[in-house]
């Protein structure tokens, strides 16, 4: 669900619900969103937005584990169903999204602080601190779309990017342009899995600071790619990391990105 919802003074604030567990309490994660404005959002709008970095806490309620934050401070909130039916803060839903079965979203945006002993009221409070990054880099602007299916790669574009891959070409994915001769890749078979297939990429030059945008548009194109072979990734084993020191124990396993995708394409073959 896309949500909005006002403060004391009126302005509107963006929120999407990232997660729900049928538990007693109806738990929900939110990431906020980094819409603020006089003017109710549209669907359209929340879905170009933001994920709103949270740099600032309110400390009158600090969740548990905020002091473990991940690199960009990309959190969702997770609160309860039972104190939204008791509490004054009411949500509008203006639409719904349909989340892209690989947007990564391991390791930061899936992480969350608890806020279940709080209610809903906090919302505000946090989203008037944290909103507008006109003072932050670009690259904390990871946008929602990115992650949904509103943004998708189509089977012919698959073909062309691993085709691209494979002669060694650049080629731009989701308006990102991506260089295969910087990159090299590992791929191994998880021990006791049936398909599926951990997945670390080396790029030269990458900056940490891209991680999220960079993670989920990879995840994508090999997700789609190992599917289209009959593997998929492990959930939890998806990496993008900067070169790999040639000292390091684990750089043997590392091969240049066309070498890895033809092998394993031929194996799979093979297996058949």
């Amino acid at each position: 669900d896309l949500l909005t919802f006002r403060d004391t003074e009126g302005m509107y604030y963006g929120a999407v619900v990232t997660g729900a567990y049928r538990d007693t309490k109806g738990t929900n994660i939110i990431h906020l969103l980094d819409y603020r404005s006089v003017q109710k959002p549209a669907k359209e709008e929340l879905v170009k937005a933001a994920l709103l970095v949270l740099d600032k806490e309110v400390k009158e309620a600090e969740p548990d584990g905020w002091g473990n934050r991940n690199a960009n401070n990309i959190y969702g909130l997770m609160l309860s169903a039972k104190k939204y039916k008791e509490q004054v803060l009411k949500a509008e839903k203006v639409g719904d999204i349909v989340f892209h079965e690989f947007a990564f979203w391991k390791d930061g945006l899936k992480s969350f602080c608890d806020l279940l002993k709080y209610d809903w009221n906090v919302l505000p409070a946090y989203a008037i601190l944290n909103a507008g990054t006109d003072n932050k880099p670009p690259y904390f602007k990871a946008k929602l779309v990115y992650y949904t299916t509103e943004m998708d790669i189509t089977e012919a574009e698959l073909a062309a990017i691993i085709t691209s891959f494979k002669q060694h070409k650049p080629v731009k994915i989701l308006g990102h342009l991506f260089d295969p001769g910087i990159m090299k890749a590992w791929l191994s078979q998880m021990n006791g899995s049936e398909g599926k297939v951990s997945v670390y990429i080396s790029m030269e030059g990458f900056d940490q600071s891209d991680t999220f945008l960079i993670n989920n548009i990879l995840s994508r194109v090999f997700g789609e790619w190992l599917k289209h072979i009959g593997l998929v990734i492990d959930e939890y084993f998806f990496r993008v990391e900067d070169v790999i020191e040639k000292s390091g124990t684990t750089a043997v396993y590392y091969k240049s990105l066309d070498v890895v995708i033809e092998d394993w394409g031929k194996r799979k073959l093979i297996n058949k």
